[in-house]
């Protein structure tokens, strides 16, 4: 199934480069893909010996990492509410970061 997707936004990707869509969707298909092929590498790690026990150990510390990974998206959720009812837009800054929940959440992920 993950090789499936990553295929499918390759060719998405590929296809949002040809119709010059902006550069901001395009990088987000773009990490999402890197993202989905580094497990594909190390689907095919594996298979080696040497790196097979280094392979395993990691999976099984993605797979416990599930409940850290929701509180964390709440963490951030929550964060990005409050900076953006605490934005006040009347200010003359050249970067509206807080103007949609989308680009608060963007900016408070990407913040640190």
């Amino acid at each position: 199934i993950r090789q499936c997707v990553s295929l499918l936004l390759t060719v998405g990707l590929l296809i949002l480069q040809y119709y010059e869509a902006p550069l901001q969707i395009v990088a987000h298909v773009s990490a999402i893909t890197l993202f989905l092929n580094t497990f594909g590498i190390l689907f095919y790690l594996r298979s080696f010996e040497g790196s097979a026990w280094i392979v395993y150990a990691l999976l099984a510390i993605i797979g416990e990492m599930g409940w850290f990974i929701l509180v964390m998206t709440v963490v951030i959720l929550m964060f990005s509410l409050a900076f953006r009812e605490i934005h006040d837009p009347n200010q003359d800054d050249d970067q509206d970061s807080f103007s949609s929940l989308g680009k608060a959440l963007e900016t408070t992920f990407f913040s640190g």
